[in-house]
């Protein structure tokens, strides 16, 4: 090996550390969303109930306030479900449509209830040898490309 090829592979290996830095940034970015997310999610339920427990004891009818509570909190428990997509995502992994549980995004069965989980679209990885000629497929792990 000489001192190029080292440093190419030095240098592919930083960028993958370095992908894998934002990932997990992003992450957690995500879950610290859906914490706030969830905070909103409470509060708002414990307005729907507060006016409920109210109109309950005087009598009192007001079903415009209450839907505006429940769209409210619909519209909230849809922004959680796209946060979750999200992470889910950027944890490469994928629920299962059947049961609701978290697989490895490759799987072909989910783990949980063993219902066949959709195909996923193949993504080739680029090789880290910003140098390579070759158009061949190659994981990052091995030496890099000597095509010319």
């Amino acid at each position: 090996m000489d001192f190029d090829h080292l440093v190419n592979k030095a240098k592919g290996l930083a960028d993958m550390a370095g992908k894998k830095t934002e990932e997990m940034l992003e992450i957690s970015r995500l879950k610290y969303s859906c914490v706030q997310l969830n905070n909103e999610i409470q509060h708002s339920y414990e307005k729907l109930g507060a006016f409920t427990y109210k109109f309950q004891k005087t009598g009192e009818e007001n079903p415009e306030l209450v839907e505006m509570c429940v769209k409210e909190i619909d519209g909230l428990l849809e922004k959680l479900k796209e946060l979750t997509a999200r992470i889910d995502e950027a944890q490469h992994r994928s629920r299962c449509s059947a049961c609701g549980a978290m697989n490895e995004e490759k799987a072909a069965y989910c783990i949980k209830c063993g219902a066949k989980m959709p195909e996923e679209p193949v993504e080739e990885p680029e090789c880290p040898d910003e140098e390579c000629a070759s158009n061949e497929p190659c994981d990052g792990e091995q030496p890099p490309c000597e095509a010319q």
